[in-house]
């Protein structure tokens, strides 16, 4: 993998459950580990539900191998969230580690 194809600096978060004084539970979410990576959007699409415009965009992104992400993790990316959909040692030579996922707005 030629690192000066890895421009984006990302977080990848990991959720815990917390219970709060109550005992409901809530999900929060924290910085698992932080790499750079690179970024390609696929897909976009809108639709309207409800009178409501729902928009959607699929990214595919690849980092360095580590075995550690799982697909409950997420990406935060500048201000945005991606929801990580697949994980896939895509050369399977355990170099590089491809994230499809996805982001609403």
């Amino acid at each position: 993998m030629q690192a000066g194809r890895l421009t984006e600096y990302i977080s990848i978060q990991r959720a815990t459950a917390t219970q709060d004084a109550y005992g409901a539970e809530s999900k929060s979410w924290s910085t698992y580990a932080d790499c750079w990576a690179r970024i390609e959007t696929m897909t976009a699409a809108a639709r309207l539900v409800e009178k409501q415009l729902l928009i959607d965009a699929t990214h595919r992104v690849t980092i360095r191998w580590t075995p550690d992400v799982l697909v409950t993790d997420r990406i935060s990316w500048d201000d945005r969230l991606l929801d990580i959909v697949s994980a896939i040692d895509a050369d399977q030579r355990h170099e590089s580690l491809v994230l499809e996922c996805r982001e609403k707005f």
